[in-house]
Formats: C-alpha cells, structure tokens, sequence
C-alpha cells in the first residue's frame, strides 16, 4: 500500500496495521498445489514470477500488481488443475486482473500476449479472466507482505534507504520461491526487515521492530533460516530479472551486497 494510502498520522498506521492483521488472519490458507498438479515444478512457478515482475518493470506499474498477481495464480492453482502449456496464461490473466485493481492505467490484453511473445490470444486472456474471477469468488482485495514491509517500516524508526531496498530485495527473492507460501505474509515480511537490518546495520530484530510486527524470535525462525539460505544462495540464482532491478544506483545496488555469514537474533 502507498503512503498516501496508509494514512500519515501513527493512529492510522496502527489502525492500519491491525486491519492488515485481521484480514490477513481471516483470508490466509497454507497453500499445497504442487503435490497435486501433475506437470508444475517449482522452478516453473519460480521462472512466472520472474517474468511477471519483468513485465510490471517494463510498464513502470505499481510493484503491489505484481504480488496480487502471484497472490490470484497460487489461490487459483489450490483449487483447479492446470496444465503447464497454460500456466503463462494463467499469470499473464492474473496480472491483468491486478493492474486493474492497482494501476492508474492499467495493461491491456494485447500488450500482455505481446509480452509472450503472442503464444496466446487476447480471447484467451479474457476467457481465463472470467474463469479466475469466479473461482477465486472475485476476492481481489488481499493483504501482501509487501503491504506489511510497508507499513512495518513505517511503525519503526527511520531506517536507511539501502537497509529499506535490501528488505524489498529480499521480499521479491522470498515471492518467487514456492516454500514460502506456507509463512504468513507478515511473517514473510518481519524476516526480509530483520535480515536486512542484520546484514547493512548489525542488529537484526530490535525491540521497536519486535513491537511493530507482534511477533518473537520463536515465530520467525523457521521462516528466517529459509530465507538466510535464498539470500546466501542468491548470488547463483540463474533468474536475473530480479537481481538486475536492485543491482541499479536507484536501488542502491543492494543485490551486490554480500550476505552474513552467520546471523543471532537480539532483543
């Protein structure tokens, strides 16, 4: 969510906070897909991901259509089978239907089947779209871990601009990666904020942070050692999309930054 969004008064990111608690409580499974599609790999769902955030670069959208996105294509794939040939489809229609909820303007069908280099049609995309509309019941409103890093960062103190790009780096290597769907959003973004400080400043999980995310040591740990391993792992990812996004000046070239070599937590 945008600042403007959030509210600038502390009561109204509180309040905002909590709403994001809620909701996210009230609308979050554990999502399992792959050990029931039969053609989908993880590295197919790794290289989508890849490919959405190429496309809402290219047309400079809002970085949230691209998280609903991924958030609409793994609730869709929870409930219905799908087969690989159609599994761009499916993201290519899902990030329309999140550009229309997000972007000012938002991408059309046709740029969308350009982007695939025209293996599907625009008939299809809208074929896909009422089918995806329907299964997901058109709940399109759904909190991200992008929108709790946000609103995180705005519930502590200021923190610096390389630490804030470090922790949306983080964050968009954490999204493409199908093992973190089985954390809560929150959880996914009180890790990326924590590491991120631990690497750029030495102190990871400070009692301001502690507070603000609600969360102790002991329910980030698991999600926090996935996530040391993808960071310390990243400099070999062949998927360069996003690595070449946060390798830019405006950036601050966090993915050059090297990992931590070990990592405690502190209160």
């Amino acid at each position: 969510m945008s600042r403007a969004r959030i509210g600038s008064t502390p009561e109204h990111v509180e309040l905002f906070h909590a709403y994001l608690r809620q909701t996210e409580l009230e609308s979050w499974k554990e999502i399992k897909y792959l050990s029931r599609q039969k053609t989908l790999r993880p590295a197919h769902r790794s290289m989508l991901v890849d490919w959405l955030i190429e496309v809402v670069d290219v047309f400079e959208m809002c970085l949230r259509t691209a998280f609903l996105a991924v958030n609409y294509t793994d609730r869709y794939l929870d409930i219905v089978m799908v087969k690989k040939t159609q599994f761009q489809l499916l993201g290519a229609t899902c990030l329309h239907v999140a550009s229309k909820c997000e972007d000012v303007s938002y991408i059309g069908v046709e740029d969308l089947a350009m982007c695939a280099d025209n293996v599907y049609t625009s008939v299809e995309v809208l074929e896909m779209e009422e089918k995806l509309l329907n299964t997901l019941n058109f709940t399109l409103s759904v909190p991200t871990a992008l929108d709790f890093l946000n609103i995180y960062e705005r519930m502590i103190p200021p923190i610096q601009k390389k630490t804030s790009m470090l922790a949306h780096y983080l964050l968009e290597l954490a999204l493409q990666e199908y093992q973190f769907l089985k954390y809560l959003p929150s959880v996914v973004a009180a890790c990326c904020l924590s590491l991120a400080m631990y690497t750029m400043d030495g102190f990871p999980m400070t009692k301001e942070l502690a507070d603000a995310c609600q969360y102790n040591w002991s329910d980030l740990k698991e999600c926090m050692g996935e996530l040391q391993t993808l960071y310390s792992n990243s400099p070999s990812n062949n998927l360069a999309v996003i690595k070449k996004r946060y390798s830019k000046a405006e950036r601050c070239q966090v993915a050059n930054v090297l990992p931590p070599t070990s990592f405690s937590m502190a209160f």
